[in-house]
């Protein structure tokens, strides 16, 4: 497959691999060579046949249209559509990573490195603190003018973009700082990261005026999530997806300004841990394998798939 020449996706495809084993959440939407190869056309239809069922549809309309007409529309066009679904759950099997390590994926000749430092958390089921951690994020990596970017971006020059994220399924998440940067700064790189990780727990905990130009900017920019008849369906559906109600939409702006300093500064509890956090690398490891000697952690080696590999020394 093309993708697995692209440092980024073969980076992803590694993480999830390592952090999920086979389980819940170890799969790209887009599935991997040998998933595909796996599938013929008799699967795709029965597939079909166990999910596409009304009892777990959920049907979004959004636009000028009177509800009597539409209603007989739908009426009209899912009369005899019946059943329930059935859908294959894999449960959550996250590895038993006790400790800091670096895995690599060699990209001969490479001239950037694809970097991720990494930690698994929880979903949120209390709002507050899921929108602690937002502005937490924000703050840390989540925008242009976050600390990470303004780091390794505007003061080092090492790539033209660093940033972090949360990402959320229904079972389990990341918290997921990533970048490409130049490939003779990777190590520097990982080491700025580690620094800014540091200091936000430490010597430079999130400010007054840190937080507030972030609130201020998720607040403002908050309409521009409904401007098109799609956002808005797009919105409506993550509140089906999360089992979430309209009142979330609506009291989102408010809820973000009931938010103190301290309970965002706190949430370095829930997202950090230095002993535990994944460092991903794909990019020339023969070249620049010995800068990482004195970092202190174990450097693990994988093939493309992000299959582990068998010589280690290689």
């Amino acid at each position: 497959m093309s993708s697995l020449a692209n440092p980024k996706h073969v980076r992803d495809l590694l993480m999830r691999k390592v952090l999920f084993t086979d389980g819940y959440a170890s799969y790209p939407n887009d599935g991997t060579q040998e998933t595909l190869n796996n599938i013929n056309l008799a699967n795709v239809k029965d597939h079909y046949q166990q999910l596409i069922k009304p009892s777990k549809a959920t049907l979004i309309v959004v636009g000028k249209v009177d509800e009597n007409t539409l209603n007989t529309a739908i009426e009209e066009a899912f009369a005899h559509w019946e059943g329930q679904g059935q859908l294959a759950t894999h449960p959550v099997a996250t590895a038993n990573l006790q400790k800091s390590s670096i895995h690599w994926v060699d990209f001969p000749g490479s001239s950037q490195s694809a970097i991720s430092l990494v930690k698994t958390v929880q979903p949120k089921s209390d709002q507050m603190e899921e929108y602690a951690n937002l502005l937490f994020n924000q703050v840390f990596g989540g925008e242009f003018s976050s600390r990470l970017n303004m780091n390794l971006r505007e003061d080092k020059g090492y790539t033209y973009g660093a940033y972090s994220s949360l990402v959320e399924w229904q079972k389990i998440g990341l918290w997921m700082i990533s970048t490409m940067v130049k490939a003779e700064t990777t190590k520097a790189s990982i080491q700025e990261v580690l620094k800014e990780i540091t200091q936000i727990q430490s010597t430079k905990k999130i400010t007054k005026e840190e937080l507030e130009n972030m609130r201020n900017g998720l607040i403002k920019g908050y309409p521009s999530r409904f401007e098109s008849l799609g956002s808005i369906a797009g919105e409506l559906g993550q509140l089906k997806i999360k089992n979430k109600s309209k009142e979330d939409l609506q009291n989102w702006p408010t809820n973000l300004t009931k938010l103190s300093l301290d309970q965002i500064q706190n949430r370095q509890n829930d997202l950090i841990d230095l002993q535990k956090m994944q460092i991903f690398v794909v990019g020339d490891y023969q070249k620049f394998k010995n800068d990482f000697k004195d970092l202190g952690l174990e450097i693990l080696l994988y093939e493309a798939n992000g299959q582990l590999k068998t010589n280690q020394s290689k």
